[in-house]
């Protein structure tokens, strides 16, 4: 086990052989699978906890597997605890591949020189929810109440707080900040009164139990931004850019890949826009700071 994940945190299944049966999960957060050419090393395809660990891996699980196939080599998947884990692991190299939010991947490719291999179909659009028929109408009303967000990390926080400092409210100050390790987790806390509003990315938002979003209002949207990204990291015993492109976009096209388009509510993948994807800087600051790493 890496000696950096705390036991318990994730989910790990074992999956073996051709036919990629499940045998059995633990809480290691980590998924093995045995297809591909034998002593070829495993390829670490990580996945960054956005959705619950449960939700996540199956979701990713169809990705896994053809990953696999394509690259004919074993793919062990894997999340982390909370955003900053998994950003640490990404940024000390602790994974071949793995997806991740527009801002957080963003540091990684300016700091790192990791690839962007592909980029979310769906743009992203970051929502403030409030409570049906509640108090908070505008913005302005948030002032003295809490807002639930998650990591400060995430595009998804950065961007909650700018809309508040538009509104003249200062985070911490005006609004008190209630940081979840998920969006459900936010939107929770709405709905069971813990917080007047929560931030929650679109793409999360269709994955909430539909009694819970039957709770919640969308008082605010944001402009749209690029989705997540699936980053490469590059090694010389590592499938090249090129095999690993067309290995996601042959999935993107696929059945499996339609499912998992909507489950994910990422709408499968495309190649990156690099010019388009430096409106990305701007958020560079903030990822560095809250790592505590300069460029």
């Amino acid at each position: 086990m890496d000696a950096n994940k705390p036991a318990g945190a994730t989910l790990r299944r074992r999956i073996l052989g051709a036919a990629l049966g499940v045998a059995g999960i633990t809480l290691t957060g980590r998924i093995h699978a045995a297809a591909g050419r034998a002593g070829s090393r495993a390829l670490e395809f990580g996945v960054v906890p956005y959705l619950p660990t449960a939700r996540l891996l199956t979701v990713f699980e169809p990705l896994r597997v053809h990953f696999a196939t394509a690259l004919q080599r074993p793919v062990v998947m894997s999340t982390a605890p909370d955003f900053k884990s998994f950003q640490r692991r990404a940024l000390d190299g602790a994974y071949d591949l793995y997806f991740i939010g527009p801002g957080p991947g963003w540091q990684i490719h300016r700091d790192r020189q990791h690839l962007v291999a592909a980029v979310a179909k769906a743009t992203l659009r970051i929502l403030l929810l409030v409570a049906q028929a509640g108090p908070v109408q505008a913005l302005a009303d948030l002032r003295g109440k809490t807002l639930a967000t998650i990591d400060p990390l995430t595009v998804t926080a950065q961007v909650a707080m700018a809309a508040l400092r538009e509104q003249g409210l200062m985070p911490g100050n005006d609004v008190s900040m209630r940081i979840e390790k998920t969006p459900f987790n936010a939107a929770q806390a709405v709905a069971l009164g813990d917080a007047a509003a929560a931030a929650c990315p679109d793409v999360a938002w269709p994955s909430l139990p539909a009694e819970l979003r039957e709770k919640l209002h969308i008082l605010y949207r944001s402009e749209e931004l690029p989705n997540g990204l699936l980053m490469a990291r590059p090694a010389r015993d590592a499938p090249s850019l090129e095999a690993i492109r067309r290995a996601v976009f042959e999935f993107s096209a696929s059945p499996a890949g339609e499912i998992f388009g909507k489950e994910s509510a990422l709408a499968g993948f495309m190649p990156p826009d690099m010019a388009a994807l430096t409106r990305l800087d701007r958020f560079l600051p903030e990822v560095r700071r809250v790592m505590g790493r300069s460029a």
